[in-house]
């Protein structure tokens, strides 16, 4: 199955404010990998997000953008220790009471900034993690049938 289409594959994203926490309880969102539709809207989304407007319009692009990424989080809690449920934001208008709630305006730009980056390299490490290491990625000659070829004579 390609990987942007499993629901159980996620990276997982952490402000750098929270990658000194223990990982176990570490504030983390979990962002989906991306199919080639999605990584063009998820770039126009990022350009819309930037341009003016007010505090409410740049907001709700900023949550469009995110919407695009954001699966799941984790080990988000209020002040006073009260876990926060994941709810999914509308991807239409970019309400999302909820991420309003746990984010302030730059840790959404520190989050739409740094997620595509988070995911490429994801990828790329799933991707060499299932590659044959160097030497194994063709059969040897003795092993297809064939003879070993014989070193030339001085």
């Amino acid at each position: 199955m390609p990987i942007a289409l499993d629901p159980a594959q996620v990276v997982s994203f952490s402000l750098d404010i929270d990658k000194k926490t223990p990982e176990d309880i570490r504030p983390a969102f979990s962002l989906g990998y991306l199919t080639c539709r999605q990584t063009l809207q998820y770039e126009q989304a990022v350009n819309a997000a930037a341009e003016r407007g007010t505090q409410a319009e740049r907001n709700a692009r900023l949550n469009r953008t995110l919407a695009i990424v954001i699966r799941g989080w984790r080990n988000m809690c209020t002040p006073a220790g009260e876990a926060i449920a994941y709810e999914p934001g509308d991807p239409i208008s970019g309400d999302w009471p909820a991420l309003d709630g746990i984010l302030s305006v730059e840790e959404k730009w520190e989050m739409v900034l740094g997620a595509r980056k988070a995911i490429r390299l994801a990828e790329e490490d799933k991707k060499k993690s299932l590659s044959p290491p160097p030497g194994d990625a063709e059969p040897s000659a003795a092993a297809a049938g064939g003879s070993a070829p014989t070193p030339p004579a001085n």
